[in-house]
């Protein structure tokens, strides 16, 4: 895999466009300004999780790529076992797909199996992206880039945290410095307590609660954080946060995102609270992709088109 431009000189880059394969037809290119070669720096792409085959990702790259006229492809790896988890790099480092998407449940194994990292999957040990720089293996996450994004120049007094697995991770890091208090619930108390201790120097205050007791005080948050499935199946009667109210102040950022609306997007609507949905972070997630990756930058308008005719109704996308 080469990524042009990159510390070669403008003869080099010739020589190597003369070389290479042509990504549309599989023969051997020797045309200086094919544009489908000149600009695609990934081929293959592959979702890789527990659920890839029922994720939306690869219908919307699949879209996205159409729309831009990018022969690239993506595809899912559905890995289920933890001992499938070396086939995934060894794809990887020899070249059998270009990157790696990692979702639930090997964000963690993500992180770790890098050789090299940015910053932000070393400070949050969380990745999801894996894509080989310069021969290494390069870990990144593009959720914490997403909630940047999703949520720039905006500060927040306390914000209540469903969930303590890689989205959550994402959601916390990605938001360090702009919240006052930060409450953590999760089903396993266990796996809150110890998001909490890998945001040792958090800039504010951070506690744990019960899940049982994640509505208490529900109206005093400025921000809540749906980083759970909850909601996935698009079920009109499942809330993260369970019962109690909302300030009609409050933002409610959600992970989820389906085809259908989910219990989350109905009690936003009906009241009126803003909502930063699944599928907003989802094109910010991928956008976040693009530039790293190689692919063109005609590609981040492709993934937003994509998105809204996948789901018309995708709240932020279409504000």
């Amino acid at each position: 895999m080469h990524h042009l431009g990159r510390g070669r000189s403008t003869d080099e880059e010739h020589g190597l466009l003369r070389r290479h394969v042509h990504l549309r037809t599989g023969s051997c290119c020797r045309s200086c300004c094919c544009r489908a070669c000149l600009e695609v720096g990934m081929s293959s792409l592959t979702l890789v999780g527990s659920h890839a085959s029922t994720a939306m990702s690869p219908a919307l790259w699949t879209r996205a790529f159409e729309i831009a006229e990018v022969s690239s492809s993506y595809d899912a790896w559905e890995v289920a076992d933890v001992a499938d988890l070396p086939d995934v790099e060894s794809a990887l480092r020899v070249g059998r797909t270009d990157a790696a998407n990692v979702t639930m449940p090997w964000k963690h194994w993500a992180a770790t199996v890098a050789d090299e990292a940015h910053p932000d999957v070393t400070v949050s040990g969380v990745a999801n992206l894996l894509f080989l720089r310069s021969g290494a293996l390069f870990a990144m996450n593009t959720d914490i880039a997403a909630v940047r994004a999703a949520t720039a120049g905006r500060t927040f007094g306390s914000a209540l945290l469903l969930g303590a697995g890689g989205a959550a991770h994402a959601a916390a890091f990605a938001l360090q410095g702009r919240i006052d208090r930060l409450v953590i619930s999760d089903v396993d108390r266990g796996a809150a307590e110890g998001l909490v201790t890998e945001l040792d120097g958090y800039d504010g205050s951070v506690a744990v609660v019960d899940w049982s007791d994640r509505a208490v005080d529900l109206d005093s948050y400025d921000l809540v954080i749906n980083a759970t499935p909850i909601g996935r199946d698009g079920s009109e009667d499942q809330l993260a946060w369970g019962t109690g109210e909302l300030a009609p102040s409050a933002t409610v950022y959600d992970f989820v995102y389906a085809d259908t609306r989910n219990a989350v997007e109905s009690y936003a609507a009906d009241r009126g609270i803003e909502l930063i949905d699944g599928w907003t972070h989802l094109f910010h997630q991928a956008d976040a992709m693009v530039r790293p990756l190689g692919l063109p930058e005609r590609m981040s308008d492709a993934l937003r088109r994509s998105i809204r005719e996948i789901c018309p109704a995708a709240a932020g996308i279409n504000r």
